[in-house]
């Protein structure tokens, strides 16, 4: 006989914390240490995803003034975490990247999605496939409502060689 509907919520969502809490675990080292304001965290983030950057498209892409932005890097770079090189093909450009020590930061913080992706990898086929239908019809309803109820399409499926690599 199946399990009545809300044990089977209610246990969903037991095992949800659990798996989240590994996932903070496997991010804990780097983050316990961590002495960065939130603004230089998503400027390291910023760095992180657009790579080399001028501070107008740091600025751009957080959504803060030139002179804050400038200001941003300034503390990323007396902090070791970024850069400021010229730009090859324009030397009157300055580009801003992460240092070494900062691509490593990012990295440790970034440990979490990693050690899910290894978890997926070790699940076996059928457990995979029926998690991935479970993630596609939680996204289907969830991005149906941040959507204003639009339709939401279908994850593209990979093919049954792609799925098994």
């Amino acid at each position: 006989m199946a399990r009545p509907r809300r044990d089977l919520v209610d246990e969903i969502l037991k095992v949800r914390a659990a798996i989240i809490q590994a996932v903070s675990a496997a991010t804990a080292p780097a983050w316990m240490h961590l002495e960065l304001t939130m603004s230089q965290m998503k400027g390291l983030r910023t760095l992180a995803y657009h790579g080399p950057a001028t501070v107008s498209l740091i600025a751009e892409t957080l959504g803060i003034g030139l002179p804050t932005a400038s200001q941003l890097v300034d503390r990323l770079v007396q902090a070791g975490l970024a850069e400021r090189a010229e730009d090859p093909s324009d030397r009157r450009r300055i580009m801003v990247r992460l240092s070494k020590k900062g691509q490593h930061l990012h990295d440790g913080l970034s440990q979490g999605p990693q050690a899910f992706r290894i978890w997926l990898h070790r699940m076996n086929g059928d457990d995979l496939e029926a998690l991935h239908r479970g993630y596609v019809a939680l996204a289907r309803i969830a991005l149906a409502r941040t959507n204003g109820g639009a339709p939401v399409q279908e994850p593209v499926r990979r093919s049954a060689h792609a799925r098994s690599q």
